[in-house]
């Protein structure tokens, strides 16, 4: 069976390979969000469309390893701004290295959805929606 890719591909500029090498290329070739070089997956480097329309010549484009492109994808809020995209990329990466605790922001909760300092409701978290026992569905 195909990939999503090779089923979308009509879609993408006829030029995209190119496109695809510049965005790499001016981020050294690295992911954008945790810094991490091109190589074995999850660090292959993608391309990324943060208004998610493959087909908008002016479109948004960061250069992400697999790992933070399907982190993206899944971000609710959907981030804005390309610096969005990377400041919650980055808090995730670092709140996962037991860095820091995710802002309720990018754990998708507002001041008022805490109650002495627990969440009274499933929040999002920047991988997608969160069950009341903090698993994904």
């Amino acid at each position: 069976m195909p990939d999503w890719f090779s089923r979308n591909r009509s879609r993408y500029p006829p030029d995209w390979s190119d496109i695809a090498k510049r965005v790499k290329d001016a981020a050294g070739q690295r992911c954008e969000a945790c810094g991490n070089p091109h190589g074995p997956p999850p660090y292959v480097l993608t391309v990324h469309h943060l208004h998610h329309d493959v087909e908008d010549p002016d479109a948004v484009l960061l250069a992400l390893c697999q790992r933070d492109h399907l982190r993206c994808q899944g971000m609710r809020p959907r981030p804005l701004t390309k610096e969005e995209a990377i400041r919650r990329l980055r808090q995730r990466y670092e709140a996962e290295q037991g860095q820091m605790t995710l802002p309720m922001e990018v754990r998708g909760e507002r001041a008022t959805d805490t109650v002495a300092g627990s969440a009274s409701a499933p929040g999002i978290d920047v991988a997608g929606p969160l069950a009341e026992n903090g698993r994904q569905h």
